[in-house]
């Protein structure tokens, strides 16, 4: 009988490898129809692994049953191998004696006829599935066959398309680089212009900036040549002013000066007069306490507020 693993063994393996290809059919569906042969072939070895088994259960039980026959076979030999006087035994003793023959006879019968089935079911099963696993390994190498045809179509199919997309990127590449020299060389002219146009401005810039710090300069040197000439006039006019106020005070001390004098004269009586105005007590002179008089203060002339 073939075991399980000699029929795995017989069939076709379970794993079917696919290139995987740029166009052809649907990797996806390769793969399912693929998996579902190998689910079906699993369910086949199953059924069949299970039959095996039951047909060696089946040979064990008539195996068995052949046993219990050659034994039966053999006590009925040994009993009947020992003669036994009849007229000795009794009545029942003989009776159970044709009871065990004919039971022996019975099991020997039962046991022959449920060994012949049993044999006869196990050769029918072997037989039906042999044939069915025969069918099934037909079948199998049948759709093995049109998946290395399909598999052999796809890597045709695969190797011409691939060829295809290498010429095409072959072009590709080649009017990419030609747009890559051409943009590369557009690019550094547009920046070779830039710059020099940056550079231009940036000059341009400069130029004007320079311009305006020169102007800027000369306006600030001229409006600090006349922030100094109209300080020097305002600071000359206020030496004029200042002088004119000294000239001014200058006068008036002298005109105090000399009004003072006049008054100190006036102030002052004549000696001969008083001896002859009667000898009597001479007026009080000034600086002595008594009647004193108060001399005429000359005010001052206001000062001349100085310019800010």
């Amino acid at each position: 009988m073939v075991s399980a693993r000699d029929g795995r063994q017989e069939l076709i393996p379970l794993k079917a490898d696919f290139d995987v290809v740029l166009r052809g059919y649907d990797r996806t569906q390769v793969q399912q129809y693929a998996d579902g042969v190998e689910a079906e072939l699993r369910l086949v070895t199953g059924d069949r692994d299970a039959e095996a088994t039951h047909a060696r259960r089946l040979a064990w039980q008539l195996e068995e049953l052949r046993t219990d026959n050659r034994e039966l076979r053999a006590t009925i030999g040994r009993i009947s191998r020992s003669p036994i006087d009849s007229g000795a035994l009794q009545e029942r003793l003989r009776h159970m004696l044709e009871l065990a023959r004919e039971e022996a006879d019975e099991t020997t019968e039962r046991a022959q006829e449920e060994a012949r089935r049993t044999l006869a079911e196990a050769e029918r099963s072997a037989t039906a599935l042999t044939r069915h696993l025969e069918q099934r390994a037909a079948e199998l190498n049948r759709r093995a066959a049109e998946m290395e045809a399909e598999h052999t179509a796809l890597m045709d199919s695969g190797r011409a398309r691939v060829a295809e997309l290498d010429a095409e990127a072959e072009r590709r590449r080649t009017r990419l680089d030609q747009e890559s020299t051409s943009a590369r060389e557009q690019a550094e002219a547009d920046l070779t212009s830039a710059i020099t146009t940056r550079r231009q401005q940036a000059l341009d810039t400069a130029r004007e900036r320079e311009q305006a710090a020169a102007t800027l300069a000369e306006r600030t040197v001229r409006d600090a040549g006349a922030r100094a000439h109209d300080m020097v006039a305002a600071a000359e006019s206020e030496v004029r002013t200042l002088r004119e106020l000294r000239e001014q005070v200058a006068r008036q001390l002298s005109g105090t000066r000399t009004l003072l004098s006049d008054s100190l004269a006036l102030l002052e009586p004549d000696e001969s007069t008083a001896e002859t105005t009667g000898g009597g007590e001479s007026p009080p002179r000034p600086g002595r306490s008594g009647d004193r008089r108060q001399p005429h203060v000359v005010p001052h002339p206001p000062r001349a507020r100085a310019r800010t």
